[in-house]
């Protein structure tokens, strides 16, 4: 499946072997990303957003360090996640999400704050030690998806906290 990277605010995605993304370039203070893939699946009731360290992924001051997010801490806050079937007649139709569980969220900050419909929140992974860690969120479904022939699914990461702490690998 073919997966197509874009940003608002102009910074490089690059999909890696693996199928995951790795953001380099542009290191705005806000972003969003638009992800675009045909699904393999002939039937989605969740979708995972996994976010990866990269010692490639950082600040200026924090190559080499770790990511995942772009910040020198390599923290990011994913302030909505919002997702679309785009049919093969290009007709899109907004995919509704439930609920929000992660393997770890930063106090405050927590996965369900990731679909609230709120700019102003989001799902971040700061704590005191290993924030350059492997993290996941599991998004459901709110009604499982039938995938047609054709169909293509476009993921938005909104990322509007301030401060860059933007996705470096997901």
């Amino acid at each position: 499946a073919k997966v197509q990277f874009s940003s608002i605010e102009g910074a490089s995605g690059e999909v890696l072997l693996d199928g995951s993304i790795r953001v380099t370039g542009k290191r705005p203070e806000k972003d969003s990303y638009t992800v675009e893939l045909t699904p393999s699946l002939a039937r989605i009731t969740d979708v995972q957003v996994e976010a990866i360290p990269d010692e490639l992924v950082g600040d200026d001051t924090s190559k080499g360090k770790g990511g995942p997010g772009r910040t020198g801490h390599g923290n990011f806050v994913l302030s909505e996640l919002k997702c679309v079937v785009v049919s093969s007649d290009g007709r899109e139709s907004e995919v509704k999400l439930s609920r929000a569980e992660a393997d770890f969220s930063q106090d405050g900050f927590p996965a369900a704050n990731a679909i609230d419909g709120k700019q102003e929140t989001g799902w971040a992974i700061a704590k005191d030690v290993a924030t350059r860690t492997h993290r996941r969120v599991i998004f459901t479904l709110t009604e499982p998806l039938k995938v047609d022939a054709g169909m293509r699914l476009k993921f938005t990461l909104d990322q509007q906290y301030g401060g860059h702490p933007t996705l470096g690998r997901f």
